[in-house]
């Protein structure tokens, strides 16, 4: 029979390993899948910034960092339309309200493209969900480039197309990393 001080000896033993190991940057990476991923894009702060505001993003899985991202794309897209609506009746300019209409184009497309994203994401097409983001980057692109061509002026929307850009290239590289593992 075992004396009860074995038992406790290697318990203490047990309790020290596991300690030491949760400190090995192996075992940090499992603890926060938010930095490994984000680490992967190329806008870390604001991917790490985004997905820890949702607690949703605990789980630590890539489709839930999707949805996540691509909830706050599509928030910001449906709330930028009005904004660039009201910009169009409000400017004089031909050159601007030319691009501004552009936009809101654009950005009414891309509503449609995240929506789709949404729907590819839940049926596991994630390369469906991969050609929506690229629309939805190229509306942000578009828009942008129309805004800034000369006449040099400053754009009323780089808020929202650099929010937009950024939302987009981080979805889309966790879009490959799904497409990738599946």
């Amino acid at each position: 029979m075992v004396p009860d001080s074995h038992y406790s000896l290697m318990f203490l033993l047990s309790l020290t390993l596991i300690l030491q190991s949760s400190s090995s940057p192996l075992t940090q990476i499992a603890i926060d899948p938010i930095h490994k991923v984000c680490s992967q894009t190329a806008y870390d702060e604001f991917c790490v910034a985004c997905l820890e505001s949702d607690p949703r993003s605990l789980t630590g899985d890539l489709n839930v960092f999707a949805d996540i991202l691509i909830g706050l794309t599509l928030s910001n897209v449906t709330n930028t339309c009005p904004y660039i609506s009201k910009l169009c009746n409000k400017t004089p300019e031909p050159i601007l309200k030319n691009c501004l209409n552009l936009c809101l184009f654009m950005y009414e497309e891309a509503v449609y493209d995240l929506q789709g994203a949404l729907t590819s994401l839940v049926a596991t097409d994630y390369f469906e969900l991969l050609s929506d983001m690229a629309s939805t980057l190229t509306a942000a692109v578009t828009c942008d480039d129309c805004l800034t061509a000369p006449p040099v002026r400053k754009s009323p929307l780089t808020q929202q197309t650099s929010f937009l850009i950024r939302l987009s290239s981080i979805t889309l590289v966790i879009g490959d990393m799904l497409a990738s593992s599946s």
